[in-house]
């Protein structure tokens, strides 16, 4: 994957993203790896251009791993080439999220 598709990517996402939540941006890649890809959601968002779907667990494992203390959703967005791109999350961060933002049932945390 060149830097160039992952950027186009991630802004593909932002643009769509901002549309629900309008502070959506890509992270901060050189500081201190508290960010994730994209920001400015309720969701930690880790993105990947050109990989497969078992990297996608990959990633949302990773992310639990490193940002132990955000307490937002997990979602691994990726797109294998020549593919659509689709959303993985686990089931209990999509369950928060459908009580929180659909049902306005409290805190996903």
């Amino acid at each position: 994957m060149t830097r160039s598709k992952q950027r186009k990517f991630e802004l593909s996402i932002i643009s769509l993203l901002k549309l629900v939540f309008p502070d959506t941006v890509r992270g901060n890649r050189y500081g201190c790896g508290t960010e994730g890809n994209i920001e400015g959601t309720p969701f930690r968002i880790e993105s990947a251009h050109g990989i497969a779907l078992p990297d996608a667990v990959e990633l949302i494992e990773k992310s639990e791993d490193n940002y132990y203390d955000d307490e937002r959703p997990r979602l691994a967005i990726i797109k294998e080439d020549r593919k659509e791109p689709i959303i993985v999350a686990k089931l209990t961060d999509f369950a928060a999220f459908l009580e929180k933002f659909l049902f306005d049932r409290g805190d996903p945390s």
